[in-house]
């Protein structure tokens, strides 16, 4: 065995709509300062992609067809979300001007055996998927509905 001469690590950072791609960058470097502060190594940060945030404001049609369809669904308003904040295609469809609403599955109960991810990426509940396919077809059932503002 023998120890490498260099080691690449690539980070994939989401960018809350509360920050700043450079926000998030000066963090990033400021954590590896601080891990290799008392290493003798030569290191940098390459920023190779960034995905500028983004969010949809809370009156838009979309989320409001979005609440009332889970509402329809649940009896009772959704909760929000804490690790479902960031950067996703979501960012990437609204820099096209498209208002969006991020809806997830619920994550599924897997049997013990099954190594769990805590963003449910690894399985799926068939359950999961009827629910989340009405969800989706109530929400744009509502949204077809809502009157729109002329221009």
């Amino acid at each position: 065995a023998f120890v490498g001469e260099a080691c690449e690590i690539r980070v994939d950072a989401r960018v809350s709509p509360r920050r700043t791609v450079a926000d998030v960058a000066r963090l990033v470097h400021g954590i590896v300062a601080d891990i290799l502060a008392d290493e003798d190594v030569d290191w940098s940060i390459e920023s190779v992609a960034s995905v500028p945030p983004s969010t949809t404001p809370d009156d838009s049609p979309i989320l409001k067809a979005a609440r009332a369809a889970w509402f329809d669904i649940e009896g009772a308003t959704p909760t929000d979300t804490i690790a479902n904040r960031g950067a996703s295609d979501a960012n990437l469809i609204r820099a096209w001007g498209i208002p969006t609403a991020r809806i997830g599955m619920p994550l599924p109960v897997p049997p013990d055996e099954v190594p769990v991810d805590p963003f449910g990426l690894n399985a799926v509940n068939v359950d999961a998927c009827e629910w989340f396919a009405t969800l989706l077809a109530r929400t744009a059932t509502i949204f077809g509905q809502i009157p729109r503002r002329e221009s």
